[in-house]
């Protein structure tokens, strides 16, 4: 399966890259309602998912996860990572 969705998305470098312009085969994210790992996890040093599903909202996510959960008790593997 890793391979086929890497294909589908080779145009792109293998993950569903997020593109402004019209013609160059990017995407416009990852849809954020299942756990899409081939796009990265919170243990990875840079991971894909935030800039994916998130686009320029992330910092701003980030803050709310500072404010209502400080202690990170809640997480999984693509969480909002504490700022």
């Amino acid at each position: 399966m890793r391979d086929f969705y890497a294909d589908v998305y080779a145009p792109a470098g293998g993950i569903p890259e997020i593109s402004d312009a019209v013609h160059d085969r990017g995407t416009d994210g990852a849809y954020v309602s299942y756990p899409d790992t081939y796009i990265g996890v919170a243990s990875d040093p840079d991971p894909a998912y935030p800039r994916l599903y998130y686009k320029g909202n992330y910092a701003r996510l980030q803050e709310v996860k500072k404010y209502w959960d400080p202690k990170n008790h809640f997480h999984h593997k693509q969480p909002i990572r504490l700022p």
